[in-house]
């Protein structure tokens, strides 16, 4: 079993009535973009795991309840027991995490353990025990079971709805069990029934980056992934895609089950990875970045949509039917311009149709980086503030 203690959360605070220490067990990614961005007056989202199989990560999360402010300064030592069906494991911290005076409420902890089972790992209970001891010698306890199981993956066949449904709030709700369905539905259905009813070509490209991101964090499905893309051909390119945006640490260890047609697709680009977005500059890298925040739900992603608000110099859709009227093209300069303002208009779209879907914690960020001004001018700072005034307005509509 692999340990891996990290120092990264920042203490996130909310008021609860009752005093405790909580250890939790999540396949979620961003509970440390959670502790840090999502604003102390509103709640985090923390979904926890039962069972995982051998090579899945997750992550062990202590969340600790005041009730009381503290008077001063509280510095926790710790340890974590881990008692397997075999053997039992002792991690202890090496540092102590500071507690500030006057915190009260819910705090999520500075540090979590990321935990792989080896293959040598037995099946069954394996659980884990988090002491906390004070400078005064005050003690609390927490305990969490997670099951190690043959396999979680669920085969079944997928359809339309419940693809629909999978990606639209894997941040909050994973289920990796069904990843490798919805790939195989996506590829043999989804893909096939788009390109066919589209004039224009269908790009694939954002969906495939959400399922690339989902896989990164489930490097267990990479053996049953590389055997995938030798079943049929129509497929290559879009396997190169996402084997290539996955990255080496997926087709350098599995390359000799990888369809060879695939790795001679990845070779035209180089093996660069296809769907990094750094800074969005087509309509495309919107979808994308929305696509990387349904499944990981991390700010960055949402960082990245907001510098699209940003003030540039444009030209709107009206402006652009007057300067093509009679046949006339628009100049280069004139398409940049066009695409600022296509940019900017997609993107206030995507983000308020998020929020209608009740997406809180992009709300959560949003205010964040609207309150502490993250990269925004005027007019980005008074789009995302009409933004979510109107998701206010709604949701008070709806109650």
């Amino acid at each position: 079993m692999k340990h891996i203690g990290i120092i990264l959360t920042l203490s996130c605070i909310f008021t609860l009535s009752a005093r405790e220490l909580k250890l939790l067990p999540s396949l979620m990614v961003n509970l440390t973009d959670q502790a840090i961005f999502v604003p102390r007056n509103r709640p985090l989202q923390i979904n926890t795991v039962s069972k995982v199989e051998r090579g899945q990560p997750f992550t062990l999360n202590a969340v600790l309840v005041l009730k009381e402010p503290l008077k001063k300064d509280l510095h926790l030592s710790g340890s974590v027991v881990i008692s397997a069906p075999d053997k039992e494991t002792t991690l202890k911290w090496s540092d102590q995490i500071r507690i500030p005076a006057n915190s009260r409420g819910i705090i999520v902890l500075p540090r979590y353990i990321k935990v792989i089972f080896d293959p040598e790992d037995k099946l069954g209970d394996h659980h884990f025990k988090l002491t906390l001891k004070d400078g005064e010698n005050r003690i609390l306890y927490a305990s969490a079971k997670v099951e190690l199981v043959e396999s979680i993956t669920d085969f079944r066949m997928m359809d339309k709805k419940e693809f629909d449904q999978f990606f639209a709030r894997y941040y909050s709700n994973p289920r990796p069990e069904r990843l490798l369905a919805a790939l195989n539905y996506f590829l043999t259905e989804e893909v096939v029934a788009r390109r066919r009813n589209r004039k224009r070509r269908y790009d694939p490209r954002s969906i495939l980056h959400g399922f690339a991101e989902a896989f990164k964090l489930n490097p267990q499905f990479f053996d049953e992934l590389a055997n995938m893309s030798g079943t049929e051909p129509q497929k290559n390119f879009d396997f190169a895609f996402l084997l290539a945006d996955i990255g080496p640490q997926m087709y350098t260890k599995h390359k000799a089950a990888i369809n060879p047609h695939v790795i001679a697709q990845m070779e035209k680009f180089n093996y660069r990875n296809p769907m990094e977005v750094k800074r969005p500059e087509l309509p495309v890298h919107l979808e994308i970045l929305m696509s990387e925040f349904l499944i990981t739900g991390r700010f960055a992603a949402v960082k990245r949509l907001t510098a699209t608000l940003t003030k540039k110099r444009e030209l709107s859709i009206h402006e652009v039917k007057k300067l093509t009227d009679g046949n006339k093209k628009l100049s280069p300069e004139q398409q940049k311009l066009f695409r600022n303002w296509l940019m900017r208009t997609i993107t206030a779209i995507a983000l308020r149709s998020c929020l209608k879907d009740q997406h809180h914690l992009l709300r959560f960020y949003l205010e964040y980086i609207l309150n502490n001004k993250v990269e925004t001018d005027k007019q980005s700072a008074a789009i995302i503030a009409a933004l979510l005034n109107e998701a206010k307005s709604t949701q008070g509509n709806k109650k």
